[in-house]
């Protein structure tokens, strides 16, 4: 099938993992970005560029001209292609752009959202004429089934891609950089902050990949377990089979599903800690795939437990990796929604 992607395509953000299995499994892609392309640096200075030029690109969206040059560069990509199948990530599309690839490519338009909804920037796919609608939450499908009276939603967790979320080998020079106790990366948000606030009162070596926390955050404390550099693939993976714990802390505001970093760590091959949320058993066998913990007071007894078992977290590590590349890869989410959409599967 010829397949459209709209997302974002910088190497290992969401867009760039559908669009690399589809070709695996033999497709052809197109990609298309609506946002401004992001390109990571190292500096704070060019974070504050990119972030005050997202803002004005984001205004400009609310003009007809700067939108119908959207449209313009979708009409190129129809012209030159039959597209059999549009694939949304996140909530990018406003509602006449859906319409006009519907009339444009007369096939299939899906959206696979995979963040919280509560990160669904206006919500435009609520009035958008969607095939479908995939959250990783069931608490966003079963809320907007129920209440909103909204049938095509359906739920469809995240996943690793083990072409990249795998094992590597570690130098000596990667054990004495990325060797901890306990290990996570993402961006310095507040309730991260302070959750490994806490957790520095154990005198544990803790590091977090990403970027340091912005200055108005006026965290001094947690800004040395920061490391400053924002990981990817091969790298991404040193980190984590280097440390002895993967803590995964979700977002308070996700409900019942997981987040992609569940998966990726499982699928490296890393030993995690994470927070319970009542999708995970569906998803992980709880104690032998990954271990879950409640509250801080249950996490820091699960800690001390893990800690100086390098055979039982390495057993429990391997056991995840084989669940994540049986069950929840890219190829698999992505047949569910071939089955979906094309078998009118209920």
């Amino acid at each position: 099938m010829n397949i459209l992607i709209i997302g974002k395509f910088s190497e290992d953000q969401f867009g760039f993992h559908i669009s690399d299995t589809l070709r695996d499994m033999g497709h052809i892609t197109y990609e298309f970005d609506p946002t401004l392309p992001y390109k990571y640096t190292k500096t704070t200075v060019g974070r504050r560029i990119h972030q005050f030029n997202h803002s004005i690109y984001n205004l400009l969206l609310n003009s007809a001209n700067f939108r119908s040059r959207r449209i313009k560069k979708l009409s190129k990509i129809f012209q030159q292609n039959k597209i059999d199948l549009t694939i949304a990530t996140h909530d990018f599309l406003y509602p006449d752009e859906v319409d006009f690839i519907k009339n444009k490519t007369n096939s299939p338009v899906v959206m696979w959202f995979p963040d919280g909804i509560g990160h669904s920037n206006k919500a435009f796919f609520m009035i958008s004429k969607y095939d479908y609608i995939f959250f990783q939450d069931p608490y966003a499908v079963n809320r907007l089934r129920d209440q909103y009276n909204k049938q095509n939603v359906f739920y469809l967790p995240e996943c690793c891609n083990p072409k990249y979320h795998k094992k590597t080998n570690l130098t000596l020079d990667d054990i004495s950089k990325y060797s901890c106790d306990i290990s996570t990366y993402g961006n310095p948000h507040n309730y991260r902050s302070f959750f490994f606030r806490e957790l520095m009162n154990n005198n544990y070596k803790i590091k977090i990949w990403g970027h340091q926390p912005s200055i108005w955050q006026n965290d001094t404390l947690t800004k040395s377990i920061y490391m400053g550099e924002y990981l990817i693939n091969e790298n991404k993976a040193k980190s984590v089979l280097a440390a002895k714990i993967n803590l995964n802390t979700l977002v308070p505001a996700g409900i019942i599903g997981l987040n992609a970093r569940a998966f990726e760590i499982a699928g490296i091959g890393g030993f995690q800690l994470i927070h319970w949320r009542e999708g995970l058993k569906e998803l992980f066998e709880d104690g032998k795939e990954l271990v879950s913990f409640n509250n801080f007071s249950e996490l820091l007894e699960k800690i001390e437990y893990y800690l100086p078992k390098d055979k039982l977290r390495k057993q429990i590590a391997i056991a995840g990796q084989k669940r994540a590349y049986k069950d929840h890869t890219y190829t698999n989410r992505l047949l569910k929604i071939f089955n979906k959409v094309f078998n009118s599967e209920n």
